[in-house]
């Protein structure tokens, strides 16, 4: 089941003929109602009160529901988290990470909803002829210490058919850092980890897959299809 719940994404976000994709990949009718959406598009100064109320009068809200901390992005469009890197958020971030993922990642099974909806976005990508690329996002090797040796082999080889199918390349980031420290949590990058992260993608792994024609072309596309 994919994590599309209200917080996540907001029904007054989606189009109307969005509405059968999300349900089939996020648990149905009870996920997004045809109700609650009209609701939300005819009425918008409900859907959307507490960005309003945020910006006219934040402190009749809760801390919770307050989305003025929007206000206060960077030129990049980054909100800033202070004191995100200090030891003690850090280590409190590492342990909640182990409490939620050490026990999933010795038992999950990869496939589901979560690679049919992928399969279905290369497909896509495909038909409209949009080139993509497969990224395994950096992790750190607490994190990578969590994996049960045969959950990762399912994860490879979900991740081969796909590029088999697709004929997409396969970035694979995952091992990139081997220090926790550009790490909060030893899966989510600080902002200097980030940094580079981003330009190692683009200054060394993208650029060889560009010269080396690793991204097929409309053509080769309509004959691997035939």
């Amino acid at each position: 089941m994919l994590d599309l719940k209200e917080d996540h994404l907001p029904i007054q976000c989606l189009r109307r003929d969005d509405l059968g994709f999300v349900r089939r990949y996020a648990g149905g009718e009870r996920t997004v109602s045809s109700r609650d959406w009209w609701l939300s598009w005819t009425q918008p100064g409900y859907a959307h009160r507490f960005a309003l109320v945020s910006t006219v009068a934040p402190s009749l809200l809760r801390s919770g529901d307050r989305q003025d901390e929007f206000r206060t992005e960077d030129r990049g469009g980054w909100i800033p988290l202070p004191e995100i890197s200090s030891p003690e958020r850090r280590a409190a971030a590492l342990d909640k990470a182990r409490r939620d993922f050490a026990h999933q990642l010795q038992s999950m099974r990869a496939g589901g909803r979560p690679v049919q909806l992928l399969d279905e976005m290369l497909r896509l990508c495909r038909k409209e002829n949009i080139q993509a690329v497969l990224v395994l996002m950096p992790e750190g090797p607490v994190y990578r210490s969590w994996y049960a040796s045969e959950v990762w082999q399912q994860i490879r080889g979900v991740l081969g058919d796909l590029q088999q199918r697709h004929g997409v390349p396969l970035v694979d980031a995952r091992c990139w850092f081997d220090s926790e420290d550009v790490f909060l949590d030893s899966h989510h990058l600080l902002p200097a980890g980030a940094a580079a992260f981003t330009r190692r993608l683009g200054g060394e792994a993208l650029p060889p897959l560009l010269r080396k024609g690793s991204f097929q072309t409309r053509r080769e596309k309509r004959e691997s299809e035939q």
